[in-house]
Parts: structure tokens; C-alpha cells; sequence
């Protein structure tokens, strides 16, 4: 019996001890505020170009929330405001090029996708592709409808095209840019083709070779890449069409790009970004898990990260998806289109402070579209585009041996 009374003392002992941490957390007995332990909401300040600090404020305890208002706001960046895109059309799609037969990739050709290879929209995204939509229905300033306009006309009906930005301020970037233009040119067989132009005398080039062009008022290239192209790319897909952006000379696209077939032709089409990387195999291309470990730390001294080759501005294929808007438009506002800050949006992971695109990416094929050092090694015989400093080695005639 006298068991029995000190274990049920001990049990209520038990309880009461209990109920007094409930009252010292913030209990009926607690003498804290009540707004202290209210849900915490997120007020979201603008910050600077490259990423926006989110801070956290006490919500209101004696304001008032309706039915139709959200109970709680993400914390996350708002991004500072995009440039607004400016310049004209200088050549317009009535004065193209003689229109040929592009080269096209044979279903037997290496580099073609197989067809079980492609993966459908549904696998890869529950929401569909942006719909086809008029120009005046996603575009509002000048410049922008201009350039819309122009890339309908090109696009046809496949809504397709490619858009080669560059300048020509030196010498090796007029080459570079003229080089692209026409091998461009002629691969695609005079259609599909479009020249974002920076400057008088790279949009004498887009003249020139009978290309459609839009002279860009701002540089389309440069350090880092540029603004102007990822804006027009960005106008071009909420329009609803399917855009390679290729950079043909400056600092977007090196030593220009050489295109020996019709690109669209390797394209597997099924991720919101198939961009071309400057890795030497499918390892470096497509990235690997790397590990890490200190003897020292024990048990947590082991740690993995994805390692990956920088992805090229070279050559960038852009689905018209949601996520593909949100990746151009971070990349015109963060500064341009360089490869560090196009490599960092689509791997980089998202963080307190920094929201990415959120795209599914495919690295292309580094034997289908390749680096010139790659080609010139002999390590990519059947390439489809030649991108870098040694792209021009393939838009020169082969040298004929003299006779004795």
C-alpha cells in the first residue's frame, strides 16, 4: 500500500513538473508578449543587382488578416528591374538571303538523337510549354514589338530560330561575327536565322549576308556577355517560340561559332535549357559527384559536390517554358551573359538570399557540338557546331599541295 501512494506521488510530481516547463515556454502563465511566439512572416526588400536580402519582421499581433489574404509570404529576392531593350530593324526578312536546302542531320548521322532518347514534356515537366502567342500580346515597348515581329516572320511555322548576337568593334570580332553569320547561313539554308547586331558594322554584316537583323542600341556582347541578348531571347520566348542563342564573336562568343549542320537537328528538345559545355567528355560535360574527406574530422569529415565544366555562352538552346523566362530575365539583370553567371544560374543551388531559374538542363553532346581545341585534337571528327578561338580553321578552304 505504501508502495502504491509513492508511486502515485511521484507520478504527480511528474505532472506538475510538466505543466510548469508548458508555462515557462509561453504558456497561460508566460509574462512574454503574445506577438513573440506568432508566426513569423517575411517582409521581402529589393536589394542590389546580383541578389536581394530577404529579412525577417514580427508579424503584426493586432493586425488584421482576411480570408482572401495569403496566411504567410516566402521569403525570397525580388528582382531588381530589367533593362529595357532598345534599337531597330536594320535588314528586314523581305531582303534575305537566296533561300537553299539546310544542311540537315540524317537520322543515321552519330550525332542525331535516337529516339528513345528523348525524353516527353510530360516526364520532364507537370506544365506545358508557353503557348504561341502574338507579339502585341507579350510585348509593350517599341524595340521589343519591332524585334518580335521580325523573329515571327523568320520563325515560320515551326517557331524556331537561331539568334546569333555579337559585335565588331575590333577586327578579330568582325571575323568572328562574319563567320558565324554565314556558316549560319548556310547551314540553316537562309531560314530561321537572325542577327542581333551591336553596332553599325556588325549590322553591315547581318546586310551583308542577306540576314535578317535587329540593331541593338546597347552592346550585345562584351564583358560579360551583355544584357541585350538574354532580353531579346527573353521577349522572343514569352512570345512562345524555341530560341538557340549562338554568341558569334566579343566576349559572349570567343572566337566565334561554325556551323556545319543544321542545329536544331541535335537537339534533343526535351529540357528547358541544352546548353554547350566546355568539358572534354561526358564526365566533365554532364558533371559527377565528387567526394571529399578528413581523416582529423571523423565520422563528418566526408562531404560531396557536384563538379562540372563552365557551360559555354556559345551556344545555348532555350525552350519557351516558364523556367527559360526566369533564367533569361535573372541573367539580364544580374549583368549578362557570361559563362561564370550562366554556369552559376543553372547549377548553382538556390539559397536564403539567391533564387535560381529552377531549370532542367541538358549538356550537349561534347562530340556533336565541341570545342575547336576538341576538334583539332581529333576527338570530335563528326561535330555538328565548331564553337572557340579555332572555329575559323573549318570556314577556310582545304590548302591544295602544289604540283612539282
Amino acid at each position: 500500500m505504501r508502495q502504491a501512494r509513492l508511486t502515485l506521488a511521484l507520478a504527480l510530481a511528474a505532472v506538475l513538473l510538466w505543466l510548469g516547463s508548458l508555462a515557462s515556454i509561453g504558456g497561460p502563465l508566460s509574462s512574454k508578449p503574445a506577438s513573440h511566439f506568432a508566426p513569423q512572416t517575411f517582409a521581402v526588400q529589393a536589394g542590389s543587382a546580383a541578389s536581394a536580402a530577404a529579412k525577417p519582421t514580427p508579424a503584426d499581433p493586432v493586425a488584421q488578416t482576411s480570408p482572401a489574404d495569403p496566411v504567410e509570404r516566402r521569403a525570397g529576392p525580388i528582382a531588381p528591374p530589367l533593362p529595357e531593350l532598345a534599337g531597330h530593324v536594320s535588314t528586314g526578312p523581305d531582303r534575305g538571303a537566296a533561300v537553299s536546302a539546310p544542311l540537315s542531320v540524317a537520322p543515321s548521322h552519330l550525332c542525331a538523337p535516337p529516339p528513345d532518347g528523348r525524353l516527353t514534356w510530360k516526364e520532364v515537366r507537370r506544365e506545358g510549354l508557353l503557348p504561341r502567342r502574338p507579339c502585341n500580346a507579350t510585348s509593350r515597348a517599341a524595340a521589343e514589338l519591332a524585334l518580335c515581329s521580325l523573329a515571327e516572320a523568320v520563325a515560320g511555322g515551326r517557331g524556331e530560330l537561331l539568334l546569333v548576337y555579337g559585335s565588331a568593334s575590333t577586327a578579330a570580332g568582325l571575323a568572328a561575327l562574319n563567320r558565324t553569320t554565314t556558316s549560319a547561313a548556310r547551314a540553316l539554308g537562309g531560314r530561321r536565322l537572325l542577327l542581333l547586331a551591336s553596332g553599325p558594322a556588325a549590322a553591315r554584316v547581318g546586310g551583308d549576308a542577306g540576314v535578317p537583323t535587329f540593331s541593338a542600341d546597347g552592346p550585345a556582347d562584351g564583358a560579360g556577355g551583355g544584357v541585350t541578348a538574354p532580353l531579346a531571347a527573353a521577349a522572343l520566348l514569352r512570345a512562345g517560340m524555341r530560341v538557340v542563342l549562338s554568341g558569334g564573336g566579343g566576349g559572349g562568343g570567343g572566337g566565334g561559332v561554325w556551323f556545319g549542320a543544321d542545329p536544331f537537328g541535335g537537339l534533343y528538345g526535351d529540357a528547358d535549357v541544352e546548353v554547350l559545355s566546355e568539358g572534354w567528355d561526358e564526365v566533365t560535360a554532364g558533371g559527377h559527384i565528387h567526394g571529399t574527406g578528413d581523416e582529423a574530422m571523423g565520422w563528418s569529415g566526408y562531404s560531396e559536390t557536384l563538379r562540372i565544366s563552365y557551360a559555354s555562352p556559345a551556344l545555348l538552346s532555350l525552350q519557351p517554358s516558364r523556367q527559360a523566362v526566369a533564367l533569361v530575365e535573372r541573367l539580364a539583370a544580374g549583368g549578362g551573359l557570361g559563362a561564370a553567371s550562366l554556369t552559376e544560374q543553372l547549377f548553382g543551388p538556390s539559397h536564403d538570399g539567391v533564387l535560381r531559374g529552377g531549370v532542367q538542363v541538358r549538356a550537349m553532346r561534347p562530340d556533336c557540338f565541341a570545342s575547336a581545341e576538341r576538334v583539332l585534337r581529333g576527338m570530335a571528327p563528326s561535330a555538328l557546331v565548331v564553337a572557340g578561338g579555332g572555329a575559323a580553321a573549318f570556314a577556310r578552304p582545304p590548302l591544295r599541295r602544289r604540283r612539282r
